[in-house]
């Protein structure tokens, strides 16, 4: 065929050998048990090693449809690019790709522009030469020319295949299991219990306290975790979206729709027009009745009402607490499992759950107990404040409640001042804190405190704009008493043996914490976050704290 002397006196010095398992192939293996992608390399073995010249064999099973989904074509292009190679040896041309025309104008331009040589099993090809150029762009294109033809036919089968009422659609969808003979869906057993169950659940309501409650997918799915109630891989963790596509796929009342999706060119999946949707009624039997079907759906389609049930009675430290201070959400618990596999041989996979405060509109979310623990030395800080402190710094931090008897009323404009100042001068102490310790440079502590003066500013010329002048009667706060209505409650928080006692402790304090993200975190740098604390009147003022 061609000799070692003919290829060394071309510049050949490294040969790859590429070898990709076709969708012809794998046909060709399901009706001979053959194991095609060995003997192409044996085959490949045969014709390079009495050459003498070294190579490398590089192998990858997969569609020559696209460059993108071959990672070993890939980075086969980029040491070509590198001229780690002067030819590449391959079992027919069509193997080095059947995709578009701009895929294969890559692989073109680049065995011109190198002078790659193209070695099969029965010739070489030059890039130098006029006519093997001119084989080489032949070859590509009926290669692609071939890969249409076969996808048409087999995209005309499965559309037949679909009308005759089979799945084509990949997994066959929880509560079935797939005939492989006859391609139709046939009812499991167990899983049509769980469907039924959660059709019933979704139309009738959750039993709570003797009586059911309606719900929606989120309280729906931590019934079904309380419960045990397992999904199709085992777990009795149900996702929301998992929930909402099942009570709303008609497969559960016997129809099959094919070619409802499509993917395009970036691999972005869209909509179909409703005119090319395949819809086959009565292709399998149905898990869900009619009637069951139709509440569920105009449930689904009903968005007027929404109830709230709360199914997880569990209670956290920070429960009803938090408030995003962007949106005015009130921040909820998020707990994930993480699985953490260890790289040291023989040891056992762990979990380990992780929790964040999360804003419900997707704001932000933070690390759980980092916000506990900022709380907690919140009340250090309260606890430890100066008599000259006290009266500036927490009466206009209080909640915007009526104040208890002998309390003379404060104006709304004096009152406002008064509080949004306060809240100022704690935020600029804390932003100090931070940049002692470390937490803000430079340039974010000068930019916190330019914010800062400058809402002082405007929140100086209203008082003045408005020509205050009537002294109004403050409250007097006792010091002793301020700072043992903290003690205590440091001492109760510490005390408390579960997360409900320690919220109860918490929310005798704060009216509400907000919690504003000012920096975001980046792999193992947490975010940064202040609070800003609303103290109950009531936790202040009262002569006994009841905790």
């Amino acid at each position: 065929m061609f000799s070692a002397e003919y290829l060394k006196s071309l510049g050949i010095e490294f040969i790859l050998n590429y070898n990709r398992k076709s969708r012809k192939d794998e046909e060709l293996e399901k009706r001979t048990g053959e194991d095609t992608l060995m003997a192409m390399r044996e085959l490949m073995d045969r014709i390079l090693s009495p050459l003498g010249i070294p190579y490398e064999q590089r192998d990858e099973i997969g569609s020559g449809d696209k460059i993108s989904t071959r990672p070993v074509f890939q980075g086969i292009l980029r040491e070509l690019q590198e001229n780690k190679y002067q030819a590449i040896a391959v079992k027919e041309i069509s193997r080095l790709g059947r995709g578009s025309y701009s895929d294969m104008g890559v692989i073109y331009d680049l065995i011109v522009d190198k002078r790659i040589f193209i070695m099969t099993t029965w010739r070489i090809y030059d890039p130098k030469n006029p006519d093997d150029l001119r084989q080489i762009r032949f070859d590509l294109f009926m290669s692609r020319e071939e890969f249409e033809s076969t996808r048409q036919r087999l995209t005309g089968g499965r559309f037949n295949k679909a009308l005759d009422g089979c799945w084509m659609a990949g997994k066959p969808p929880f509560g079935y299991d797939l005939d492989t003979k006859t391609r139709r869906l046939v009812i499991n057993p167990e899983q049509a219990f769980v469907v039924r169950y959660l059709y019933d659940l979704w139309v009738n309501g959750v039993p709570i306290e003797d009586k059911k409650a309606d719900v929606r997918h989120r309280a729906l799915a931590t019934y079904l975790r309380q419960q045990g109630v397992k999904t199709s891989t085992g777990k009795t963790h149900w996702k929301t979206d998992i929930l909402e596509k099942m009570l709303d796929n008609p497969v559960y009342i016997g129809i099959v729709i094919y070619r409802r999706t499509e993917t395009l060119a970036d691999g972005t999946v869209v909509e179909r027009p409703m005119e090319e949707h395949v819809i086959v009624p009565y292709a399998h039997e149905r898990i869900i009745d009619l009637n069951t079907w139709r509440k569920a759906q105009a449930k689904n389609n009903n968005t007027d009402y929404i109830p709230r049930v709360k199914t997880d009675v569990a209670t956290y430290e920070l429960t009803g607490l938090c408030v995003c201070q962007s949106c005015g959400a009130k921040m909820v618990r998020n707990a994930q499992l993480q699985k953490y596999q260890s790289r040291i041989e023989g040891k056992d996979t762990t979990y380990h759950q992780k929790e964040f405060l999360v804003c419900p509109n997707g704001c932000w979310r933070l690390k759980y107990q980092p916000v506990v623990e900022q709380l907690i030395e919140t009340l250090h800080y309260f606890r430890d404040l100066t008599s000259e402190e006290v009266e500036s710094v927490l009466v206009p931090i209080l909640a915007d409640k009526p104040a208890p008897k002998g309390i003379n009323p404060i104006q709304d404009i004096e009152q406002y001042v008064a509080r949004r100042s306060a809240e100022l001068k704690t935020r600029m102490k804390f932003i100090r804190e931070k940049y002692e310790l470390g937490k803000y440079d430079d340039e974010e502590f000068e930019e916190s405190r330019a914010e800062i003066r400058a809402e002082q500013e405007k929140l100086d010329r209203m008082v003045f704009s408005q020509e205050f002048e009537t002294q109004k009667a403050k409250p007097t706060i006792s010091i002793d008493q301020v700072r043992g209505s903290f003690d205590s409650a440091l001492t109760a928080f510490n005390l408390a043996v579960d997360t409900q006692d320690k919220n109860q402790v918490l929310r005798s304090v704060f009216e509400k914490v907000y919690v504003e993200r000012t920096e975001k975190g980046s792999g193992s740098r947490a975010s940064k976050f202040v609070v800003y604390p609303v103290i109950k009147h009531d936790f202040i003022y009262s002569d006994l704290l009841m905790l």
